[in-house]
């Protein structure tokens, strides 16, 4: 009956994980969920930098919401972490931070006085994220001196679903990149098609604003800029309907994903 209940605790944790579609959502889904298999006081995933000139953790997701503090000065002190190497890693890793240094070691360090103090950590699960051998981020859980040490179960169970988490990380940041990469795009595509009446049009008010045309020309001046400011207009209300069809399109699918 406790096997087939972790399964079922588990099969509901893998669920949240599936049903998160963006990076934020792994804070707003799958970590208050994963506190049902591992029980944690703070949980926190930090994906790797896009500068892939250094490996560096940011962007942290956290559970509760100020625990968001600690991650951040983590951040500001990254470089005296004892367990910086879990970045580095190329195949995924999970460790214990106790099992690596002893109790007086881990709460007189650097880290610790500056970061987690505050907030009565004591020991923590740490599992590095890496897909291909390419560091993508890692997921902290941590416990306080009260809740006692993590279990060799709490460890084998956080171990059996990182498959999952890894895949789940990587399909978010992929489909980020998408994201930016189209609306690189398409920001490159409406900036050449806005130059070019744009640029038309000021040459036209030019030679009107200094009066070189013959009498007879005005009236063909007025109606060529007429025409190039419809067709920006019409630019305009085009990028409009290309935007309320992407909203409705992006709606749509989650209400789709929702329903299953």
């Amino acid at each position: 009956m406790v096997k087939k209940n972790i399964f079922l605790i588990f099969n509901n944790v893998v669920c949240e994980l599936y049903r998160c579609r963006t990076y934020a959502d792994l804070g707003e889904y799958f970590l208050p969920i994963l506190r049902m298999l591992i029980p944690f006081r703070y949980a926190s995933i930090m994906r790797r930098e896009a500068d892939e000139s250094r490996i560096r953790l940011v962007d942290p997701l956290c559970v509760p919401a100020e625990f968001e503090e600690a991650e951040r000065n983590y951040m500001r002190y990254a470089d005296d972490d004892y367990t910086a190497w879990l970045n580095c890693c190329r195949e995924s890793t999970i460790f214990r931070e106790s099992d690596l240094l002893g109790e007086q070691q881990r709460l007189r360090s650097t880290i610790y006085q500056k970061c987690y103090q505050k907030f009565d950590v004591y020991d923590s699960l740490q599992y590095g994220i890496v897909h291909n051998g390419k560091p993508l981020g890692a997921l902290s859980l941590f416990c306080s001196r009260g809740d006692g040490p993590f279990t060799d179960d709490e460890l084998a169970e956080l171990a059996f679903g990182i498959d999952q988490m890894r895949c789940s990380i990587l399909t978010h940041q992929k489909a980020e990149e998408q994201i930016r990469s189209a609306n690189s795009q398409l920001v490159t595509a409406m900036s050449h098609d806005l130059r070019t009446p744009l640029t038309t049009l000021q040459i036209y008010t030019d030679i009107l604003r200094l009066q070189k045309y013959e009498p007879d020309q005005l009236a063909d001046y007025l109606n060529k800029i007429d025409a190039k400011a419809a067709q920006i207009k019409q630019l305009a209300d085009n990028i409009f309907t290309y935007s309320l069809a992407t909203k409705k399109q992006y709606v749509e699918h989650n209400i789709k994903s929702d329903s299953k």
